[in-house]
Order: C-alpha cells, then sequence, then structure tokens
C-alpha cells in the first residue's frame, strides 16, 4: 500500500489526481485501492531552492520487490512531470522504506 506525498510551489493549476492515481495503477500493475496521492504545496518563500521541481516522497513495505520499488518510483516521478508540466527528469524521489512491523493499520501493526 504505497503511499506518496508529492511536493511542489503553490500555483492555480488543478491536477486531476484520480486520473494520476490511475495512470500509477496501470502501468505498475498496483490496484487502484492501494494507492494512496497526495499533494502538499508549499508557498515559494519556505523553500530554498530556486528551481520549480517537483520532490516527492514515496512509502512503501521493504516487503516489495526491489524491481517494483524501483519501478513505482521510475513511473510516478514520469507521470508527476506530465501531469505538473514539469521538465523530462527534473523530479527527485525519495524512497522510505517501511519495515515490517513499524506499519499501522485499522488498529493492527504490519
Amino acid at each position: 500500500m504505497p503511499c506518496i506525498v508529492i511536493k511542489t510551489k503553490k500555483s492555480d493549476e488543478i491536477i486531476n489526481l484520480k486520473l494520476l492515481t490511475e495512470d500509477l495503477s496501470r502501468l505498475t500493475k498496483i490496484d487502484i485501492k492501494r494507492i494512496s496521492i497526495m499533494v502538499d504545496y508549499y508557498d515559494e518563500s519556505a523553500f530554498l531552492k530556486s528551481d520549480d521541481n517537483l520532490i516527492i516522497f514515496v512509502y512503501i513495505s521493504e516487503n516489495n520487490p526491489k524491481a517494483e520499488i524501483d519501478l513505482l518510483c521510475s513511473t510516478i516521478a514520469s507521470l508527476s512531470e506530465r501531469y505538473f508540466h514539469k521538465k523530462k527528469n527534473s523530479t527527485g524521489v525519495i524512497c522510505n522504506p517501511i519495515r515490517s512491523g513499524y506499519f499501522y493499520l485499522n488498529g493492527i501493526i504490519k
């Protein structure tokens, strides 16, 4: 159940997260019900870097095969660049693997 947070500067543009999630599900073969994507917009004055690049944080269980995690990270980067109209290969993705026993879901530690 990957959780994805996309950080970008505030803009007036509205991103269709439903379509982004559908594309990600189709390309990675992850059930759409298991994907959570949220966008965190920050004010330009609250960030030191001057480039308008996306920074994406991916939280996913370390029990997933490395190849699947790699596919998820590269796919969300390229899709986000397309949806947010950013230059190709300009996005940073930070993958935060979640160790077994450190994920709380529906009242259960997994």
